[in-house]
C-alpha cells in the first residue's frame, strides 16, 4: 500500500506540472493567488487520473452515509465586500469631488459618492448632500424638498449642520411651511453643540421675537455666546446694538 500512495503521488505531480495551460499567477498589486483565464484548474489532474485507475475518490462523512463536503481552498483573496469604502470614506471622497481642485474635481462623481454615503446613514454626508441641494453646487442645483429631506434625516441623529440649515429652511419657509417656532427649535439645538451660525440665528429670534417673546437680554446672551466662540458678526453686532432697547445704535442716532 505505501508503494501504492508514493506511486500515485508522483505520476499526480508528474501531470499537474506538464499539463499544458495550467499555471498560476501572482500579482504584485493584489496579495493573493488567482487562476488565469483558459488555465486548466488545479484538481483536474487528479479526477482524471481517478478515473484513468477506477481508484473511488469522494470523502465520506463520519457516519459513512453521505459524502462530506470539500471545503473550496483559501485564495488569500479576502472578502469583496473589504474593498468596499466605508461612508465616512465616500463622503470625504465625495467633498473632494464636488468641491476640491480643478484636476481633482469631479463633480457628478462627487454627488453619487456622497448620496451613497448618505442613503447608508451616515449623517454627515446627509447635512453636506442636503447644504448642496439647499444652496446649489456646481453640479447640484437648489432644490428646497430634497434639501429638507436630506437636512431632516442628518438633524434628527443630532448634527449641528443638519439642523442649523433646517432650522433655516423653516425661517424662511424653504421647502417646509414657514414656522419660526420650529426653526428656533433646530437653531438651538445646533447652538448648544456650538455652532456659531445657529447662536446669531438665536439671537436675531429673541431680538426680533420671531418664534419666541421678544427679550433683548436673551439676544445679548447669545450675541456673547457666539462672539466668544468665535464669530466676528456676532461681536460685530454686540457693538452696534444697545443694550437698552435691544436697537442698533446708528437708527436710534439717525431718526
Amino acid at each position: 500500500m505505501r508503494l501504492i500512495g508514493s506511486l500515485l503521488k508522483s505520476i499526480i505531480g508528474r501531470v499537474s506540472r506538464g499539463l499544458p495551460g495550467y499555471r498560476q499567477e501572482y500579482s504584485d498589486a493584489v496579495p493573493c493567488r488567482r487562476r488565469v483565464p483558459g488555465s486548466i484548474p488545479g484538481k483536474l489532474p487528479v479526477l482524471l487520473l481517478a478515473a484513468a485507475v477506477s481508484v473511488p475518490f469522494p470523502a465520506f462523512s463520519a457516519e459513512g452515509l453521505a459524502p462530506a463536503a470539500v471545503p473550496e481552498p483559501d485564495d488569500g483573496c479576502g472578502d469583496e465586500d473589504d474593498d468596499r469604502l466605508s461612508p465616512e470614506e465616500l463622503y470625504k471622497a465625495g467633498l473632494e469631488g464636488l468641491g476640491g481642485q480643478s484636476e481633482t474635481r469631479t463633480c457628478d462623481g462627487g454627488l453619487s459618492l456622497l448620496l451613497e454615503a448618505a442613503a447608508e446613514g451616515y449623517a454627515p454626508a446627509q447635512a453636506a448632500l442636503g447644504t448642496a441641494y439647499y444652496k446649489g453646487a456646481e453640479c447640484v442645483r437648489v432644490d428646497y424638498p430634497e434639501a429638507v429631506k436630506w437636512l431632516r434625516k442628518a438633524a434628527e441623529q443630532g448634527n449641528p449642520d443638519g439642523e442649523y440649515f433646517l432650522g433655516m429652511a423653516y425661517s424662511f419657509g424653504n421647502g417646509v411651511e414657514l414656522d419660526f417656532k420650529k426653526a428656533l427649535l433646530w437653531y438651538l439645538k445646533a447652538a448648544e453643540q456650538g455652532d456659531t451660525r445657529a447662536m446669531s440665528s438665536v439671537a436675531e429670534a429673541y431680538g426680533s421675537g420671531n418664534g419666541v417673546e421678544r427679550d433683548v437680554q436673551e439676544e445679548l446672551r447669545w450675541l456673547r455666546n457666539a462672539c466668544s466662540a468665535g464669530s466676528r458678526n456676532a461681536c460685530g453686532l454686540l457693538e452696534s446694538i444697545n443694550p437698552e432697547t435691544g436697537n442698533l445704535r446708528y437708527f436710534e442716532e439717525n431718526k
